[in-house]
Protein backbone atom coordinates (compact mmCIF):
# COMPACT_ATOMS: atom_id res chain seq x y z
CA UNK A 1 0.00 0.00 0.00
CA UNK A 2 2.64 2.56 0.99
CA UNK A 3 4.54 1.71 -2.20
CA UNK A 4 1.81 1.95 -4.06
CA UNK A 5 0.84 5.35 -2.97
CA UNK A 6 4.21 6.58 -3.06
CA UNK A 7 3.94 5.70 -6.74
CA UNK A 8 0.91 7.93 -7.23
CA UNK A 9 2.57 10.54 -5.68
CA UNK A 10 4.61 10.30 -8.38
CA UNK A 11 2.58 10.48 -10.90
CA UNK A 12 0.63 13.66 -9.55
CA UNK A 13 3.75 15.82 -9.25
CA UNK A 14 3.29 15.67 -13.40
CA UNK A 15 -0.05 16.16 -13.49
CA UNK A 16 -0.98 20.16 -14.20
CA UNK A 17 -4.98 19.46 -12.85
CA UNK A 18 -5.04 21.10 -9.62
CA UNK A 19 -7.19 18.24 -6.76
CA UNK A 20 -10.58 19.82 -6.37
CA UNK A 21 -10.83 19.13 -10.18
CA UNK A 22 -9.53 15.56 -9.71
CA UNK A 23 -11.43 14.71 -6.85
CA UNK A 24 -14.39 17.11 -7.21
CA UNK A 25 -13.48 18.32 -3.54
CA UNK A 26 -12.27 21.66 -2.63
CA UNK A 27 -11.10 20.86 0.81
CA UNK A 28 -9.12 17.58 0.41
CA UNK A 29 -5.88 17.21 1.34
CA UNK A 30 -3.03 15.67 -0.73
CA UNK A 31 -2.92 12.45 1.46
CA UNK A 32 -6.92 12.09 1.15
CA UNK A 33 -6.55 12.60 -2.33
CA UNK A 34 -4.33 9.90 -2.55
CA UNK A 35 -5.77 7.38 -0.78
CA UNK A 36 -8.98 7.89 -2.38
CA UNK A 37 -7.75 7.86 -6.03
CA UNK A 38 -6.34 4.96 -4.97
CA UNK A 39 -9.65 3.15 -3.76
CA UNK A 40 -11.09 4.47 -7.18
CA UNK A 41 -8.65 3.10 -9.66
CA UNK A 42 -6.98 0.08 -7.35
CA UNK A 43 -6.83 -2.04 -10.18
CA UNK A 44 -5.03 -0.04 -12.36
CA UNK A 45 -2.88 1.64 -9.91
CA UNK A 46 -1.40 -2.15 -9.06
CA UNK A 47 -0.50 -2.57 -12.61
CA UNK A 48 0.85 0.91 -12.58
CA UNK A 49 3.21 -0.18 -9.34
CA UNK A 50 4.28 -3.67 -10.81
CA UNK A 51 5.28 -2.44 -14.12
CA UNK A 52 6.87 0.43 -12.30
CA UNK A 53 8.90 -1.50 -9.94
CA UNK A 54 10.06 -3.79 -12.97
CA UNK A 55 11.33 -1.15 -14.86
CA UNK A 56 12.87 0.99 -11.86
CA UNK A 57 14.67 -1.86 -9.89
CA UNK A 58 17.02 0.57 -8.03
CA UNK A 59 14.68 3.34 -7.27
CA UNK A 60 12.22 0.70 -5.58
CA UNK A 61 15.14 -0.72 -3.34
CA UNK A 62 16.38 3.00 -2.56
CA UNK A 63 12.42 3.77 -2.06
CA UNK A 64 12.01 1.07 0.54
CA UNK A 65 15.35 1.58 2.01
CA UNK A 66 14.43 5.08 3.20
CA UNK A 67 11.00 4.51 3.60
CA UNK A 68 11.72 1.79 5.99
CA UNK A 69 14.78 4.52 7.83
CA UNK A 70 11.65 6.71 7.95
CA UNK A 71 8.92 4.49 9.52
CA UNK A 72 10.95 2.03 11.18
CA UNK A 73 10.15 1.43 14.47
CA UNK A 74 5.95 1.20 12.77
CA UNK A 75 7.29 -1.26 10.56
CA UNK A 76 9.05 -3.63 12.98
CA UNK A 77 5.74 -3.13 15.30
CA UNK A 78 3.25 -4.10 12.68
CA UNK A 79 5.27 -6.96 11.58
CA UNK A 80 5.64 -8.27 15.19
CA UNK A 81 1.88 -7.73 15.31
CA UNK A 82 1.26 -9.71 12.37
CA UNK A 83 3.05 -13.09 13.38
CA UNK A 84 1.47 -12.65 16.29
CA UNK A 85 -1.99 -12.79 14.84
CA UNK A 86 -0.60 -15.33 12.14
CA UNK A 87 2.07 -17.38 13.60
CA UNK A 88 1.25 -20.40 11.51
CA UNK A 89 0.86 -18.59 8.25
CA UNK A 90 4.60 -17.02 9.55
CA UNK A 91 6.14 -20.47 10.15
CA UNK A 92 5.00 -21.73 6.29
CA UNK A 93 6.31 -18.46 4.87
CA UNK A 94 9.41 -18.67 6.79
CA UNK A 95 10.36 -22.56 6.05
CA UNK A 96 9.42 -21.56 1.97
CA UNK A 97 11.47 -19.24 1.51
CA UNK A 98 14.71 -21.13 4.03
CA UNK A 99 13.85 -23.85 0.94
CA UNK A 100 14.63 -21.66 -1.20
CA UNK A 101 18.04 -21.32 -3.22
CA UNK A 102 18.21 -17.33 -2.16
CA UNK A 103 16.40 -17.69 1.31
CA UNK A 104 19.17 -20.44 2.00
CA UNK A 105 22.06 -18.56 0.80
CA UNK A 106 20.85 -15.74 2.96
CA UNK A 107 20.97 -18.19 5.79
CA UNK A 108 24.43 -19.26 5.40
CA UNK A 109 25.47 -15.28 4.62
CA UNK A 110 23.45 -14.47 8.30
CA UNK A 111 26.76 -16.73 9.91
CA UNK A 112 29.20 -15.36 7.37
CA UNK A 113 28.70 -11.93 8.69
CA UNK A 114 29.27 -12.48 11.88
CA UNK A 115 32.94 -13.58 10.69
CA UNK A 116 36.16 -12.49 8.99
CA UNK A 117 35.40 -11.82 5.69
CA UNK A 118 35.77 -9.71 2.31
CA UNK A 119 32.77 -9.87 0.74
CA UNK A 120 30.98 -6.29 0.37
CA UNK A 121 27.40 -7.52 0.93
CA UNK A 122 25.14 -10.57 0.55
CA UNK A 123 24.39 -9.81 -3.21
CA UNK A 124 28.68 -10.28 -3.50
CA UNK A 125 28.52 -13.62 -1.69
CA UNK A 126 25.44 -14.64 -3.57
CA UNK A 127 27.19 -13.59 -6.90
CA UNK A 128 30.21 -16.34 -5.91
CA UNK A 129 28.25 -18.88 -5.63
CA UNK A 130 26.28 -18.03 -8.92
CA UNK A 131 29.76 -18.00 -10.13
CA UNK A 132 30.26 -21.66 -8.78
CA UNK A 133 27.25 -22.93 -10.11
CA UNK A 134 28.12 -22.21 -13.53
CA UNK A 135 30.95 -24.19 -13.53
CA UNK A 136 29.70 -27.24 -11.19
CA UNK A 137 26.24 -26.99 -11.38
CA UNK A 138 25.01 -28.53 -7.56
CA UNK A 139 27.62 -30.60 -7.99
CA UNK A 140 29.80 -30.84 -4.70
CA UNK A 141 33.43 -30.03 -6.32
CA UNK A 142 34.57 -32.72 -3.73
CA UNK A 143 32.90 -35.52 -3.81
CA UNK A 144 30.61 -35.02 -7.12
CA UNK A 145 27.14 -35.44 -5.37
CA UNK A 146 24.31 -33.53 -5.95
CA UNK A 147 24.09 -30.79 -3.06
CA UNK A 148 20.49 -30.16 -2.28
CA UNK A 149 19.30 -26.79 -0.08
CA UNK A 150 17.00 -28.82 2.89
CA UNK A 151 16.51 -26.56 5.76
CA UNK A 152 15.00 -29.29 7.81
CA UNK A 153 13.20 -28.67 10.97
CA UNK A 154 12.39 -31.17 14.61
CA UNK A 155 9.01 -31.11 16.06
CA UNK A 156 10.52 -28.20 18.04
CA UNK A 157 11.18 -26.08 14.80
CA UNK A 158 14.64 -26.37 15.38
CA UNK A 159 16.91 -27.00 12.59
CA UNK A 160 19.36 -29.67 11.96
CA UNK A 161 21.65 -31.11 9.35
CA UNK A 162 21.35 -32.39 6.02
CA UNK A 163 24.41 -34.09 4.84
CA UNK A 164 23.85 -33.21 1.03
CA UNK A 165 23.31 -29.66 1.79
CA UNK A 166 25.02 -27.25 0.90
CA UNK A 167 27.58 -25.38 3.04
CA UNK A 168 30.26 -23.03 3.39
CA UNK A 169 33.25 -24.14 3.08
CA UNK A 170 36.53 -22.03 3.78
CA UNK A 171 39.50 -23.68 1.39
CA UNK A 172 42.48 -22.40 4.54
CA UNK A 173 40.76 -22.73 7.22
CA UNK A 174 43.53 -19.92 8.90
CA UNK A 175 41.72 -17.53 6.51
CA UNK A 176 38.51 -15.85 6.37
CA UNK A 177 35.64 -16.07 3.75
CA UNK A 178 36.40 -14.68 0.50
CA UNK A 179 36.25 -15.06 -3.16
CA UNK A 180 39.27 -16.88 -3.19
CA UNK A 181 38.94 -19.07 0.10
CA UNK A 182 35.89 -19.93 -0.06
CA UNK A 183 34.05 -23.14 -1.92
CA UNK A 184 30.67 -24.12 -1.43
CA UNK A 185 30.96 -28.08 -0.69
CA UNK A 186 28.18 -30.29 0.68
CA UNK A 187 28.26 -30.66 4.53
CA UNK A 188 29.32 -34.05 4.62
CA UNK A 189 32.59 -33.67 3.13
CA UNK A 190 32.92 -30.33 4.86
CA UNK A 191 32.32 -32.18 8.25
CA UNK A 192 34.79 -35.20 7.05
CA UNK A 193 37.95 -32.70 6.68
CA UNK A 194 38.33 -33.24 10.53
CA UNK A 195 38.80 -36.72 9.45
CA UNK A 196 39.71 -36.86 6.30
CA UNK A 197 40.51 -40.50 4.07
CA UNK A 198 43.49 -40.24 1.56
CA UNK A 199 41.17 -39.93 -1.15
CA UNK A 200 39.89 -37.20 0.17
CA UNK A 201 42.98 -35.12 1.12
CA UNK A 202 44.23 -35.88 -2.63
CA UNK A 203 41.06 -33.63 -4.10
CA UNK A 204 41.16 -31.01 -1.18
CA UNK A 205 44.98 -30.77 -2.53
CA UNK A 206 43.64 -30.46 -5.56
CA UNK A 207 40.83 -27.86 -4.94
CA UNK A 208 43.80 -25.66 -3.06
CA UNK A 209 46.09 -25.66 -6.14
CA UNK A 210 43.29 -24.92 -8.38
CA UNK A 211 42.88 -21.51 -6.30
CA UNK A 212 45.80 -20.44 -5.27
CA UNK A 213 48.37 -21.92 -7.91
CA UNK A 214 50.03 -24.45 -5.84
CA UNK A 215 49.57 -26.55 -2.66
CA UNK A 216 52.18 -25.62 -0.54
CA UNK A 217 50.72 -22.65 1.68
CA UNK A 218 49.37 -22.50 4.60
Amino acid sequence: MQTLLGHIERWLAYSQAPLEDCAGEKEMTDKEYRKKYYQNNREKSIKYSIQWNKDNKEKKKEYDKKWYQKNRERSIKQSIEWRKNNQEKYDETAKKHRNSEKGFLQALWQDIKRKPHSFKDFDDFYNHWLEQKKIYGMMCPATGVEMTMKALFNEKGKRHRCGTNLSKDRILSSRGYGHQNLIFTCWDYNKAKNAMTPKMAKTYLKIVKERYGTDEVE
